[in-house]
């Protein structure tokens, strides 16, 4: 069975190359176009990992790790942060939010 990845990032070539990494058959990938719809997306279809861009729309990546640490249905799905090369990338929220990896 395919492992579930909810990919939540603003930008098409971003979901394009995570399209062409995951093979079809390993993965079942769905995408969120910001925070919020990540976050909606989370709760109806229960991914075994997120991994979210830290800068989008409607929620950051960081507000919606947050947001997923503290509802009990969904804390224990592992997020990871999805760092730009030219972001500005701060550990210590990362640490705060709950993220298990960047």
């Amino acid at each position: 069975m395919p492992a579930k990845l909810l990919i939540a990032d603003d930008s098409t070539a971003i979901q394009k190359v995570f399209e062409r990494t995951f093979p079809p058959e390993e993965f079942t990938l769905s995408f969120a176009n910001n925070g919020e719809e990540a976050l909606t997306k989370a709760r109806t279809e229960k991914p075994q990992v997120i991994i979210a861009d830290i800068n989008m729309p409607a929620k950051s990546g960081f507000e919606l790790c947050e947001a997923l640490k503290q509802e009990p249905a969904l804390k224990n799905i592992p997020v990871l942060l999805l760092i730009g090369i030219l972001d500005d990338f701060d550990e210590d929220e990362s640490r705060r939010v709950g993220a298990d990896g960047f």
